[in-house]
């Protein structure tokens, strides 16, 4: 085997990427691709800059505001796009195993990813809530102290006139 399989696997981009329909501000699940192609360069290893390299991506794709589940879709497709081009163009039982783990391994990445931040995002604007809830609370109880001091000051007013 002269040629690495992630070379080979790299020949389908195009077809992987459905770059012809693809809007060019969307990501279209490149980063997921790329981190595809960089798992097999590490012969299945699971390096932490591969994780990185695709969780910076992840984490640029939200902030420019895209939604987790489109990411999650992009995903999606490049993996069936690519397990599909790999079983018609791979013709060693060997090699298909091995872009169908690190695609699994890609994807499983994704979901966690995903996941996280959805929880992170969760969580933060629960407690931006519970925090809204709190200073409404002692808006109210400072408005009804001042409302009391209101009535007595009121009261002593009645008593000397």
């Amino acid at each position: 085997m002269s040629e690495r399989l992630s070379d080979r696997v790299n020949v389908f981009r195009d077809e992987v990427l459905d770059s012809v329909q693809l809007d060019p501000r969307s990501g279209g699940g490149v980063e997921v691709f790329e981190a595809i192609l960089r798992l097999l360069d590490a012969r299945l290893e699971t390096i932490p800059e591969i994780d990185m390299i695709l969780r910076d991506a992840l984490s640029r794709r939200l902030a420019w505001g895209d939604e987790a589940s489109a990411i999650l879709a992009d995903a999606d497709s490049v993996a069936k796009r690519l397990l599909d081009a790999a079983e018609r163009s791979l013709h060693d039982p060997k090699e298909e195993i091995e872009v169908i783990r690190a695609t699994v391994e890609t994807s499983c990445i994704v979901s966690r990813f995903i996941t996280y931040e959805e929880l992170r995002r969760t969580a933060q604007a629960r407690a931006i809530l519970l925090r809204e809830e709190l200073a409404q609370s002692r808006l109210r109880q400072a408005i009804n102290r001042q409302k009391e001091e209101l009535d007595r000051l009121n009261k002593a007013l009645q008593l000397k006139f």
